[in-house]
C-alpha cells in the first residue's frame, strides 16, 4: 500500500473525480456531481486515494452529522474505489483512512453507504476487515424525474 497515498480532494479536482462518482450513480452528469460537492459543509469532505503519478483510484464523500446512539457520525456516501487495479488495496487504505477522519472529528460512529450489488467486493471485505459490520439496509426509491 506504500504505492498509494490518501488527500483531501480539492475543489480543483472534483471533476478530476467524477468517473470515479460516475461509477456509484450511472445517471449522474458533471452538473448534478458539482452540485452535490457544492452543498458539503464545514466538517465535511471527500477523501481520495491515489497513485504515485495522481492518478484516482479510489474516493469517499463524508459528512459530518448529529447521531442518537454516539453524538456525532461521519457519514459516508458515495465511497467507491476502482477494482481493476489493486481494488483491495485501495479499499483498505480508504477504509483506515475514513476511521481516522472520523477519530480527527470527534466522530463515535461511521455510517458507510456501499452499493448494493458489490457486497462482496473489495469495499465490503475491507469495511469487514476494519471492524465495520451490517447494520441496517438503505431503501431508495426515485420519485418522479431525475434531478440530474
Amino acid at each position: 500500500m506504500s504505492h498509494l497515498v490518501v488527500r483531501d480532494l480539492t475543489p480543483q479536482r472534483f471533476d478530476q473525480a467524477f468517473p470515479l462518482a460516475k461509477a456509484a450513480a450511472p445517471r449522474l452528469t458533471l452538473a448534478a456531481w458539482r452540485r452535490y460537492l457544492k452543498d458539503l459543509g464545514a466538517g465535511d469532505g471527500v477523501l481520495a486515494v491515489e497513485n504515485q503519478r495522481g492518478v484516482l483510484l479510489g474516493l469517499a464523500v463524508y459528512r459530518r452529522r448529529g447521531d442518537l446512539a454516539s453524538g456525532c457520525c461521519l457519514d459516508i456516501d458515495p465511497v467507491v474505489v476502482f477494482d481493476l487495479v489493486g481494488g483491495s488495496a485501495i479499499a483498505a487504505c480508504l477504509a483506515e483512512a475514513l476511521e481516522r477522519r472520523a477519530e480527527e472529528l470527534g466522530c463515535g460512529s461511521l455510517h458507510t453507504h456501499l452499493l448494493a450489488e458489490r457486497d462482496e467486493g473489495p469495499l465490503h471485505r475491507a469495511f469487514a476487515a476494519q471492524g465495520h459490520r451490517a447494520d441496517a439496509t438503505r431503501f431508495c426509491k426515485q420519485l418522479g424525474g431525475l434531478h440530474h
